[in-house]
């Protein structure tokens, strides 16, 4: 399977937690690249850029690409999570 387990606590969207290499995240609310909208993407690197993006690689693919933290919703804990709001929109 390709969902990565985090061991975390989680509260929904769950922005305040760090993400970390290899990570699974939900891409959501980007307004210029619409089409990676509730797509799946992995974390590659522990640490954002200084502007703050992260660099992601979709799912889809294999699109890599740096995107600012609070456009990723993550990070997914478990395939259970995949049940719920709002990681049930993925494909």
């Amino acid at each position: 399977m390709w969902l990565a387990v985090c061991v975390c606590i989680t509260n929904g969207c769950n922005m305040a937690f760090s993400l970390a290499w290899d990570n699974v995240v939900m891409v959501h609310a980007l307004t210029k690249r619409t089409d990676l909208n509730d797509r799946a993407a992995r974390v590659l690197a522990d640490d954002p850029r200084e502007d703050g993006r992260v660099p992601v690689e979709m799912f889809l693919g294999q699109e890599r690409v740096w995107i600012k933290r609070a456009n990723l919703l993550g990070p997914i804990p478990d395939v259970a999570a995949l049940e719920t709001s709002p990681y049930s929109r993925l494909p």
